[in-house]
């Protein structure tokens, strides 16, 4: 549905997290995990379906590696 595109597979793994379809949230989440470990992933995006999960310190880990490296996903989210 996303295309490949991890940004897009976030939100809908986040929307979903947040709308109590956890099994398809986790199921988006594992495939950004895996991704994660072959090509690059930003950190934010894994960090926003642990947040929608109610996974704080997982999220709080990922939001961190996101700032350590810079990510152009923290710099370009509104506020």
């Amino acid at each position: 549905m996303s295309a490949g595109n991890e940004n897009m597979a976030a939100a809908l793994s986040h929307a979903y997290a947040v709308s109590g379809r956890r099994a398809e949230a986790e199921n988006i989440l594992r495939g950004l995990q895996r991704k994660s470990k072959t090509a690059y992933v930003s950190p934010y995006v894994i960090a926003t379906t642990f947040a929608g999960l109610g996974d704080k310190d997982a999220a709080f880990q990922y939001l961190e590696r996101a700032y350590q490296e810079k990510s152009v996903d923290i710099s370009s989210t509104p506020c």
